[in-house]
């Protein structure tokens, strides 16, 4: 089974985070595993209480998750618990299997140990084929302030250039680049700390009729995706599609395919509502 890590903050009103996150992967017929960064009380309309956990046990829930096919990241609250989890999904990782008597053989012993025993390997927590998909969260709909500026620089310094593609909806990219004009720039300023690619979110458009997103990657033309702007209104849609697509490039999806399959299901999401 595909199993994906979901990283993020827990909405008690579960219309968004890392509930939203759960849901969503476990309805496409993947296995969740979490890392909770905070715990919030918040309701569709207002934001009461944001409770960071602290990094260690950030760091702990990480490295306690296991093996997994990608890894999708939402909240991360301030810049200690960001920094934490860049060098965390960075780190080298230890694991131990048992070495049998053939391999040993094999390897040079020419008798072979006298027993079955352990040998440490070292790989990469992160290797360089595992999607990751970042959603910048920074700030709730009622409001709330989920990622501080200290925060937002160790993202765009340490996290992003782990990340294989992140979801900037429109003010988020604004915010990401205060420097930049226009979304192009935005889009290059992402680029160029290290984003594997930039799926820019356009439901805060001003077309009434369509929402378009854009898929950036380096050196390439914009892929356009759009579809009937659909009169509702739900939470979460950030972390829906986010983490669709981390289950779609788990999968061997490629990039394109994989925005393509979670609009799909976001829409189909907002049609049933």
């Amino acid at each position: 089974m595909t199993r994906v890590l979901v990283i993020g903050g827990l909405d008690s009103s579960g219309g968004a985070g890392i509930l939203r996150d759960v849901a969503t992967v476990t309805r496409l017929g993947g296995q969740a595993t979490v890392a909770v960064t905070a715990v919030t009380a918040q309701t569709d309309q207002a934001g009461f209480a944001c409770d960071p956990v602290s990094p260690e046990v950030v760091q702990a829930q990480i490295r306690a998750a296991g093996p997994v096919d990608a890894v999708k990241i939402g909240m991360l609250c301030n810049g200690a618990i960001t920094r934490m989890v860049a060098a965390t999904l960075a780190e080298p990782r230890v694991t131990t299997r048992t070495e049998t008597r053939a391999e040993a053989v094999q390897a040079g012993l020419k008798e072979g140990p006298p027993k079955d025993h352990a040998q440490t390997l070292t790989k990469t927590c992160v290797p360089a084929d595992l999607p990751i998909v970042l959603d910048p969260v920074l700030m709730s709909s009622s409001g709330m302030v989920l990622l501080d500026a200290d925060g937002q620089d160790a993202l765009l310094t340490t996290l992003l250039p782990l990340c294989s593609v992140v979801t900037p909806n429109l003010p988020e990219l604004a915010a990401l680049s205060p420097l930049s004009t226009g979304e192009t720039a935005g889009v290059g300023h992402l680029l160029r700390h290290g984003a594997g690619a930039v799926l820019v979110k356009g439901g805060h458009g001003s077309d009434r009729v369509q929402v378009e997103d854009r898929l950036y990657k380096r050196d390439d033309t914009p892929l356009r995706f759009a579809a009937p702007r659909i009169d509702k209104t739900l939470r979460g849609t950030g972390c829906h599609l986010a983490s669709a697509m981390a289950v779609s490039l788990a999968r061997g999806r490629g990039l394109s395919q994989a925005v393509r399959e979670a609009r799909e299901d976001l829409l189909l999401r907002f049609r049933t509502a």
